[in-house]
């Protein structure tokens, strides 16, 4: 049996009524979609305005690309504090002396303090720096003031200049100590180069040399990554022989190392060593209690038994180099383990602690290598964070070859 099939009529419609319809069913089509799509957007819109992110402290993984903005830290409480120069430091006629104003602070920009220096007309005062270069024996007082921007003295002191015109000795037996600011050989290469243009002698002692600048002369005692305590205490690292390590007695022997070298004697020594003593200290206690008490044991055991062998010989301490001024260098270099700010200050108040400690040891001079090098011009790669660059390495050996041939 058969259902009878109802029979739907069709209207006829004209072209332009085809048209209209074809048009609307169009646009109800994209309707339907939009208008969900635009339901949804909304709600997200209003989620993500309501969330709450949750606080992370961890740093994202790629630190090492992120741009990063060179931030000035000033401590909470703005405590006065003395300049990190020796009461008096040592200069020669006609070696030009430079203090960079940054260097002599705790802050981390000149953008944060006023700078007033009184040398009683002597030298000249630039943005950043005073230089000056004596033509005759004398003494020179530097005065330096900083204010923050409140006009508060946030430190002060006075460095007493002096002056020399000639050496006591004719030539110079010197050995040069310290970590990868002295294996780059610069700072000797430059020594060496001032001394032949002076018609001076100075002879180099150490086992190790540069390869890449090729000069026999230019030896040294300089490894990268060295603390005081690996020549202390260690009788190598990172692959490298340490030749003050008297095997009998486990510890930095200085007679052991010149009977083992078949060296005569030395006039002095020179120590650049506490870039890697201090560099990882994260905060003041930390440093105070932790890094600077062995850097400074470590330190007074190796001068110590330098002086045991000869107490003639002169120690020169150097003060710990300051870091780059640019931020960037240090995220490329190490990430999150270490900032400027946080370097600069670690070596600020090592520095102090140094001249403090020194003054009452027996020949033993500090030198201010801290404050001569320009903290702007520092290597171009990310070894710049720590390392000089040659025009740094420079000025570090005018003011070394200065004060050695003011004290000899």
């Amino acid at each position: 049996m058969h259902k009878s099939h109802k029979h739907k009529q069709h209207r006829n419609y004209t072209r332009k009524q085809l048209i209209r319809r074809d048009v609307i069913k169009k646009i109800a089509l994209c309707l339907g979609i939009l208008v969900p799509a635009i339901a949804v957007i909304m709600v997200m819109e209003y989620l993500d305005v309501n969330r709450q992110d949750p606080v992370v402290d961890v740093p994202p993984v790629d630190v090492v690309e992120q741009q990063v903005t060179t931030t000035t830290t000033v401590p909470e409480v703005e405590e006065l504090s003395t300049l990190p120069l020796p009461k008096e430091t040592y200069a020669y006629v006609g070696q030009p002396i430079t203090f960079y104003f940054l260097n002599l602070t705790g802050y981390n920009s000149l953008e944060d303090i006023q700078v007033e220096v009184n040398t009683g007309g002597k030298g000249k005062v630039y943005e950043d720096r005073w230089e000056y270069t004596p033509t005759k024996a004398e003494k020179v007082e530097f005065e330096f003031i900083a204010r923050n921007k409140k006009g508060t003295v946030v430190s002060e002191g006075t460095c007493i200049i002096k002056v020399k015109e000639r050496s006591e000795k004719d030539n110079l037996t010197m050995l040069v100590i310290g970590d990868s600011t002295i294996e780059a050989g610069f700072e000797t290469e430059y020594l060496l180069k001032f001394a032949e243009d002076d018609s001076y002698d100075i002879s180099l002692l150490g086992t190790q040399t540069t390869p890449y600048l090729d000069n026999p002369y230019n030896r040294h005692e300089g490894r990268g990554g060295w603390r005081a305590e690996h020549y202390l205490t260690k009788s190598g690292f990172d692959g490298l022989i340490n030749p003050f390590y008297n095997p009998t007695d486990r510890a930095f022997d200085f007679r052991y190392y010149m009977e083992s070298q078949w060296y005569a004697d030395v006039d002095c020594v020179c120590i650049q060593l506490g870039i890697n003593d201090v560099f990882s200290a994260k905060n003041d206690k930390t440093l105070d209690e932790t890094y600077m008490p062995a850097y400074i044991e470590n330190m007074q055991s190796i001068i110590n038994s330098i002086h045991e062998y000869d107490p003639d010989i002169k120690v020169i301490w150097h003060l710990i180099l300051p870091g780059s001024t640019d931020e960037q260098k240090f995220m490329n270099a190490y990430q999150m383990s270490q900032t400027g700010a946080r370097y600069k200050r670690n070596t600020y108040l090592a520095n102090l602690e140094i001249i403090k400690i020194a003054e009452n040891m027996e020949n033993v001079y500090v030198v201010p290598t801290n404050a001569v090098l320009n903290t702007g011009t520092m290597a171009a790669s990310s070894h710049g964070a720590v390392h000089p660059s040659k025009q740094g390495y420079e000025e570090i050996a005018t003011q070394l070859y200065s004060y050695i041939r003011a004290i000899n």
